[in-house]
This record gives structure tokens, C-alpha cells and sequence, in this order.
């Protein structure tokens, strides 16, 4: 089982004895985005994955690591389940390139409190979007740091929006209620971690939710958002992404990553 006292700690919570209820579940949100990274490092070094419970704790509790969906969104469900929240596991279509994505694309959480029974929509698995839970019914929006995200509920399935300062309406992704077993999502994950197909072998990201917005750290780019405005710097080198990341985050990148952008830089030159 999850050490909870060890978890709590981590993402840095200021009670060491949450009970279930939806003020409790916010603030977990918050401090798990805000202390937990999005990030694929395993992947692009070749490092498997595991969607247990035990491997979870390890790499992200006691390694003091990231994450990516699937990884930080099933830790974050052991942990309200071990405060004695509801969580059901879903799975979600992530909208990209004017099409939908498949089934098991995204993995998010319905999670009720035992207050009142309301179900929150739940999602740690990446940093550019709410920092607090969503309310799950037709129509529910929360607005934030300039932009508005949005629920709708069509033929029986629930589509999330967001809403950027400018009033631009983007899709983001598309779920129904149907519970999921973590294992539901394992050749998914699979297909992320190893195929030359997946994003996330052909990408570096590296990013993190903090009071202002999130930073954003690709092997191309830095995105900082701060209360809706964007500032971005471009990455042309293992050099500048270990020099931002060692900016913002106080520490020095695996020295492995330096490969990726040498055989990019290959690629390239080609």
C-alpha cells in the first residue's frame, strides 16, 4: 500500500491527516502538480515502465522522479483511495492534429468525496492544464490565471475545452464513465514508451505546474506561462537544455539525454 505520511511529504502538504473531502482533494491537486513533474526521461533513455503500484512509489516517491499520465494519475488514485475518496480510473481520447486520438490515449480520474457524493474530474497527468479538480456535470467551467476550462456532456460522453485569453476555444480531449483497470491502459503505455510512432520517443518534455501558470521544457523549447502570457526560448542544444533546466529546477538533467540531441543532430545534417 501507499506509504501516505512519505506521499504527503513529497508534494509538500501542510496536514498529515487529509480526510475525503472535496477541500482536501483541491489542495492535493494543487500540491501534486505544483511538486510532481510531467515528464518521459525513462522513455527516452530506455528505462521500462511499470503501471505497479510498488514501482510507482518507488520511482516518483522515493526517487523523488515524474512522470508521465498513466504513471501519475495511477499513483495519485492510490493515494485518495488511501485517504478514502471514491476514484474510478478512465480513459480518455486526446484531440490532436484535427482528429481523435484512441481509446486508453489519456488516462484521468472521477473522484468522489464523502461529504456530499459530487464527482471531480481529477487529472495530474500533465502540466498545462486545471490545478484544480473540474466538477463533472454538463456545463461546469473553472476559470483560471486568464483561461477558462469548459465541460460538456453530448451523447453520453463528456468533451473538455479550454478557453485561452484571447477567447480561442481548443479541444482537448473526450471521455466517457466507464471504469478502467490500470492494466486496461498497459499496451497503450506500451505502445508510448517503445514505438518510433509515439511522441513521446520522438520528444523531451519536462514540465511543471507553478503559482503563476506552468513551465514547459521540450528539447526545442522553453514555454513559461504566467498569468496567461507566454514567453518562450528556443532549445538548440543538450547545453541549453541543461542550462534551464538547472535554472528552474535546481538540478542537472541525466546525462543520457545528451544522446537524443546528438542523434538529432545527425539526423539533421543528413
Amino acid at each position: 500500500m501507499v506509504n501516505k505520511d512519505e506521499y504527503l511529504q513529497r508534494i509538500g502538504s501542510a496536514t498529515s491527516a487529509p480526510i475525503a473531502s472535496s477541500e482536501i482533494l483541491h489542495y492535493l491537486h494543487v500540491q501534486h502538480l505544483r511538486s510532481i513533474p510531467y515528464e518521459n526521461f525513462d522513455i527516452i533513455l530506455d528505462c521500462p515502465l511499470s503501471l505497479t503500484e510498488h514501482d510507482l512509489f518507488d520511482k516518483i516517491i522515493y526517487q523523488r522522479r515524474g512522470g508521465f499520465c498513466y504513471e501519475l494519475n495511477i499513483l495519485f488514485a492510490h493515494l485518495l483511495e488511501s485517504i478514502d475518496f471514491d476514484v474510478e480510473l478512465l480513459s480518455a481520447n486526446l484531440w490532436k492534429d484535427e482528429k481523435w486520438g484512441p481509446e486508453y490515449d489519456h488516462l484521468i480520474l472521477a473522484v468522489k468525496s464523502k461529504e456530499n457524493r459530487d464527482v471531480w474530474l481529477a487529472d495530474v497527468g500533465n502540466a498545462r492544464w486545471f490545478q484544480r479538480p473540474m466538477q463533472l456535470f454538463d456545463g461546469s467551467s473553472y476559470r483560471e490565471l486568464g483561461i477558462t476550462y469548459r465541460l460538456t456532456f453530448d451523447n453520453d460522453m463528456y468533451f473538455f475545452t479550454r478557453q485561452e485569453p484571447n477567447g480561442e476555444e481548443i479541444m482537448q480531449y473526450r471521455f466517457t464513465l466507464q471504469p478502467r483497470r490500470a492494466k486496461d491502459f498497459a499496451d497503450m503505455c506500451l505502445f508510448k514508451e517503445t514505438s518510433s510512432d509515439s511522441w513521446f520517443r520522438q520528444n523531451i518534455v519536462y514540465s511543471q505546474r507553478t503559482d503563476e501558470g506552468s513551465i514547459i521544457l521540450t528539447n526545442t523549447q522553453c514555454s513559461i506561462i504566467a498569468n496567461g502570457n507566454r514567453q518562450e526560448t528556443a532549445i538548440h542544444s543538450f547545453d541549453d537544455f541543461t542550462n534551464v533546466f538547472y535554472q528552474h529546477w535546481h538540478y542537472y538533467p541525466p546525462l543520457g539525454l545528451a544522446n537524443f540531441f546528438r542523434s538529432n543532430e545527425k539526423e539533421r545534417a543528413l
